[in-house]
């Protein structure tokens, strides 16, 4: 007779355990370290989609049967099958299970030994299954095991709706951006540069500002760019709404605009600098990053110098932003002004 266990409630201490792990180690780590703790040889997180189960996460001992973003129909194997009830999720030889020994799988991989049990999210929907098996037959599997799978089941299904709930984030985030940007975003100051001799206005620098609202400052519109991938294009977007202001001050004045590391080797703004091309125009970059994406990115810069804009090398405080607040001195500025 099969036994019927039942899953840990989420306040099961195991399952804080596991919780604690997965956010140390992520969850590759962790189903290697459940897939040792219990001695299988291939330990798997398998998505169910409509007609077909997607492998995300696989950890085996030696050369994995089946690789990650691997895709088999839901009708082949034992997933499907376990969270229908039709076989035992705790099977210590397959050879003894008619449904399990009846599977092409079973003799393919081959499994001797298989422990699945169901991912359900908190709607009751199942997400997937984790599985373990091993290519050999182990009578000693029962119901401390299972435990432990429900258990890391149960840290999964969080772990999941937490992305989720992150990824919905992330897109909503996305299409803020976009729709700012497609409105014109982001509005450029210019904030007076002041000689140290006191000789008068030697250049600007140009500054972002976001009038969308809820209202906030230029940091965190560019860290939510860098959290949705798109930090280049909104960098990019500043520096083509700042260059005009060229034509509107004084050939004397330089105009300096704020650029990351990582814009200057994408390459994207070589081609816009050769276009605008004129010693007015400084680059401060800002650099947090360590001296070899310094020296990539001198590189990289001493090809677009040669499109005939000045270079400044800055080292500001860490959470300054790029295109953000400020990279020099306040006694050298007198307030912002449009140009």
């Amino acid at each position: 007779m099969n036994r019927v266990i039942v899953p840990p409630e989420r306040t099961d201490p195991l399952s804080d355990a596991l919780q604690h792990e997965v956010v140390r180690a992520g969850l590759d780590r962790v189903l290697r370290m459940v897939r040792e703790h219990l001695d299988m040889d291939v330990a798997f997180i398998a998505r169910f989609r409509r007609r077909d189960r997607v492998f995300e996460h696989v950890d085996a001992a030696g050369e994995a049967p089946i690789v990650r973003g691997q895709a088999l129909s839901l009708e082949e194997g034992y997933c499907l099958k376990v969270v229908r009830g039709e076989m035992p999720s705790c099977i210590p030889d397959t050879s003894a299970v008619p449904a399990a020994r009846d599977l092409a799988a079973t003799h393919a991989l081959p499994i001797g030994a298989h422990l699945s049990v169901p991912i359900r999210v908190d709607t009751g929907a199942v997400y997937g299954t984790l599985c373990c098996f091993h290519h050999r037959s182990d009578p000693s599997l029962g119901e401390r095991e299972m435990r432990i799978m429900h258990a890391f089941a149960d840290v999964i299904a969080a772990r999941i709706e937490e992305a989720a709930l992150a990824d919905c984030g992330r897109r909503h985030e996305r299409r803020e951006l976009r729709f700012a940007m497609s409105a014109g975003a982001p509005r450029m100051v210019f904030q007076p540069i002041a000689g140290v001799d006191g000789s008068g206005v030697k250049g600007v620098e140009a500054l972002a500002r976001f009038d969308r609202p809820p209202m906030r400052g230029p940091d965190i519109w560019f860290d939510m760019a860098r959290r949705v991938g798109l930090d280049h294009a909104l960098e990019m977007q500043a520096v083509l709404n700042a260059l005009p202001a060229l034509d509107r001050l004084p050939a004397s004045v330089f105009l300096a605009i704020n650029v990351s590391p990582g814009l200057i080797l994408s390459g994207r703004l070589l081609p816009l600098l050769e276009i605008a091309a004129t010693l007015r125009l400084v680059l401060e970059v800002t650099e947090h990053a360590s001296s070899p994406t310094t020296r990539r990115c001198s590189r990289r810069s001493s090809r677009c110098g040669g499109a005939g804009c000045a270079w400044r090398w800055t080292m500001p405080a860490p959470d300054l932003p790029p295109c953000g607040t400020s990279s020099i001195s306040p006694r050298t500025r007198s307030s912002s002004t449009s140009a």
